[in-house]
């Protein structure tokens, strides 16, 4: 419905843009962080395209890659890298040179890399290909620039831990996108 709405929104004349900046992700049981872990520091690539529903109100949807995962703290270290393909779709209020979004975002498995701990199958099974993750922001717009904020909390199980004594641990991602964009 809300594409139908956006492709014939009146004054929709820009392009899209273009978005980069820093991400950082982690792995969490609850509302716990993964015993053993660090965040991992990455980045985020993407486009997207705001459509104009009323003045004050976009919806913005996008294409995006980053990483998410963890880094061990245990002796033997290791990094857990899952590689996404984002489809991001947010709502946004602007009032002035600011702007607030709450969405979701469809993030799509395209790679997945283990090592060190992590490697372990009987430990780390399979990351699952799909998460559906919240998402809350907000940012500063002037003229065709913007420096924005992101939260995203994972709704999904990826990946479910089983130690040695065969007790499981069921895991989800939350990160943090920190960047900038450029509209044409």
């Amino acid at each position: 419905m809300f594409a139908g709405i956006a492709v014939h929104a009146e004054g929709d004349s820009k392009l899209g843009g273009v978005r980069v900046g820093y991400h950082t992700s982690a792995l969490y049981n609850g509302d716990a962080s993964l015993y053993e872990t660090n965040r991992l520091d990455n980045f985020y690539l993407g486009i997207y395209k705001n459509f104009k529903i009323i003045p004050l109100l976009n919806w913005t949807a996008g294409l995006e890659y980053f990483q998410n995962g963890a880094k061990s703290t245990a002796t033997t270290g290791g990094d857990y890298k899952i590689g996404y393909l984002s489809v991001p779709l947010h709502l946004r209020v602007k009032v002035g040179p600011v702007f607030a979004l709450a969405g979701v975002a469809a993030n799509i498995k395209v790679s997945d890399s283990k090592s060190g701990i992590y490697n372990d199958p009987a430990q780390y099974g399979n990351t699952k290909g799909f998460d559906l993750p919240l998402a809350l922001g907000i940012g500063v717009k002037f003229l065709m620039f913007s420096v924005e904020a992101r939260y995203h909390l994972g709704t999904q199980t990826i990946n479910t831990r089983t130690d040695v004594a065969g007790t499981t641990t069921d895991f989800t991602t939350q990160y943090l996108q920190i960047g900038a964009a450029v509209e044409f």
